[in-house]
């Protein structure tokens, strides 16, 4: 996808914290892309390391939790 950046949005909802969120790539034991560690209900933000190109992307979450939305974002940066 060339040489932008990539992030990720998780909206995790929960009464126990902390709650671990890994995005990984390809299978739900794949290589580890970004890591949220949320100590609060909300959206989380995090950088995806090494998610240029098609990947299936999973997310593991653990702890006892839900997830509302995943949003996976990508950026370039701007031109000076």
């Amino acid at each position: 996808m060339g040489s932008g950046y990539y992030y990720s949005g998780i909206h995790i909802i929960a009464d126990e914290f902390p709650v671990i969120a890994e995005i990984r790539l390809g299978t739900p034991d794949g290589k580890l892309a970004g890591t949220v560690i949320a100590q609060h209900s909300g959206i989380h933000e995090t950088f995806l390391r090494g998610a240029n190109k098609s990947h299936d992307v999973f997310v593991v979450i653990k702890g006892k939790a839900g997830v509302k939305k995943i949003r996976l974002f990508a950026g370039a940066p701007l031109k000076m």
